[in-house]
């Protein structure tokens, strides 16, 4: 009978809810694009679309953050790798939040504000698809479906948040004051949410399956399978000098490597 999750309640809540902060993050750049577009880009006629273009190049970035990111999950676990992708995140959200803008630095701080969109990208595609596989297999098997949902049903809440954050910094803000400062403190506010997650995942339980795999040796199978070729020479040289009849070298099961 199935009494519980294979990792904690905790465990699951915290790797759930956690996608919130991810696409808070992802998603607030898009309501203040056309503020971004005025103190990144020089407010032309273009740079509303400029603005936009770098929402969309985000995207590319995704599936090579999943790549990467799982590689990163099947080697070396899920828990690792969830901290990793949500510190890259926090440290881009921060950074754009301390961005100078264009008055300052002129086309420079637009490639800036592009390079950190490219790197949420990146982290984001690795993030979603890393917590769906932690719930996968820290959830009960009958329950599988319903636990792994609450990853896109968070990530929903996180952009809905972004909405509330962006409507309430442009409602209390001044127009002058936005564009001087006040875009800065919702990007802010994603950076500190994204510290607290990140602090927060520290305690997560590691995936039940990959310990399986990891005490059983199966993480690195190509290692554990090759032999130097001097731990070989010994062998064959041990079976010649004592042959038997169960000698794999007499009954033709295995040979030794010829010089």
């Amino acid at each position: 009978m199935l009494t519980g999750h294979r990792v904690s309640h905790r465990s699951i809540l915290v790797a759930a809810l956690s996608t919130v902060v991810e696409w808070y993050d992802f998603t607030l750049y898009l309501y203040f694009a056309t503020v971004l577009a005025r103190v990144f880009f020089g407010g032309g006629e273009t740079s509303l679309a400029i603005t936009l273009g770098g929402f969309a190049v985000a995207y590319l970035m995704r599936p090579v953050g999943a790549v990467v990111f799982g590689h990163i999950a099947d080697r070396h676990g899920r828990q690792p790798m969830l901290l990793l992708s949500m510190a890259v995140m926090s440290a881009a959200m921060l950074l754009t939040a301390l961005l100078p803008t264009y008055a300052l630095v002129g086309p420079a701080a637009a490639w800036l504000l592009f390079a950190l969109r490219c790197v949420m990208g990146f982290s984001v595609g690795g993030e979603y698809t890393g917590v769906i596989a932690y719930l996968l297999e820290g959830s009960r098997p009958d329950r599988r479906g319903l636990i792994a949902s609450l990853a896109a049903a968070a990530s929903e809440v996180g952009a809905l948040l972004a909405v509330g954050v962006a409507a309430l910094t442009v409602s209390l803000t001044s127009e002058p004051a936005l564009t001087s400062w006040g875009w800065r403190i919702p990007f802010l506010f994603g950076a500190a949410l994204a510290g607290t997650v990140w602090f927060a995942r520290r305690g997560l339980e590691e995936s039940p399956d990959f310990e399986r795999l990891r005490d059983a040796g199966a993480l690195h199978p190509r290692r554990s399978t090759m032999r130097s070729p001097s731990s070989a020479a010994r062998c064959c040289a041990h079976s010649r000098s004592r042959p038997s009849a169960r000698s794999p070298i007499m009954s033709g099961s295995a040979t030794c490597p010829r010089s």
